[in-house]
């Protein structure tokens, strides 16, 4: 800062003197102060303090947050994720960073929910919340495989009861799969006759596949 003084004979004296800085600040802001002091050739102090008040960085917010969402039960993911944060600041007034969710969940193969929640509370004490809704859709129904084909048998040979797999072709908790054995109708006598092995699977979420091969 510039100064200007009068001496005793009325003779003006300039000058200039740099600023003694103090105090400090953050992210939560804070109190600088420069002060200017001199001494004139007269022995005649000068002195000025400016106080800068420094006030709080602006609150973070979420970078691009996910929106609720519905999937289907192979593509669910039920692990915590990353969400990034900013204030678009920079320095010491810079709040940035990313948080994992917590994750609530409540699916299966029939479908459910999965809920993800991220909470930031910065050194300010100021906390940002976001949440996410996943919608987890039932899995795809499950199939027989390596389906019998209708057979044509003599008398003396008419296969027994067989098992039949199914498989929806997921893992994890979306998973259908298993066996189920065939029961038997029809008749038949020395003189030939038809019988029929039927497969019947009705999975946890009602859904009901069958399948019938003829006998000969």
């Amino acid at each position: 800062v510039s100064y200007t003084h009068l001496d005793v004979y009325k003779r003006q004296i300039t000058g200039s003197v740099p600023a003694v800085q103090s105090g400090s600040f953050n992210a939560c802001g804070g109190v600088i102060q420069y002060t200017w002091q001199i001494n004139t050739l007269c022995n005649v102090p000068l002195s000025h303090v400016q106080t800068v008040t420094v006030l709080p960085s602006q609150l973070p917010t979420w970078i691009d947050p996910p929106a609720n969402i519905t999937v289907s039960c192979a593509d669910a993911n039920p692990n915590p994720t990353p969400l990034s944060y900013t204030n678009s600041e920079f320095g010491v007034c810079a709040v940035t960073g990313f948080v994992l969710s917590t994750v609530n969940s409540n699916y299966n193969a029939c479908g459910g929910f999965i809920n993800k929640v991220w909470n930031f509370t910065d050194i300010c004490g100021r906390t940002i919340f976001y949440s996410q809704s996943i919608t987890v859709l039932p899995s795809i129904p499950p199939a027989f495989s390596n389906l019998p084909q209708n057979i044509t048998v003599s008398c003396g040979s008419i296969p027994t009861s067989v098992f039949l797999s199914y498989s929806n072709n997921t893992s994890g908790v979306c998973s259908i799969q298993g066996q189920v054995l065939s029961t038997e109708s029809g008749n038949y006598t020395a003189c030939g006759g038809t019988m029929f092995n039927s497969w019947t699977y009705t999975d946890q979420c009602n859904r009901t596949i069958s399948y019938q091969r003829q006998i000969t």
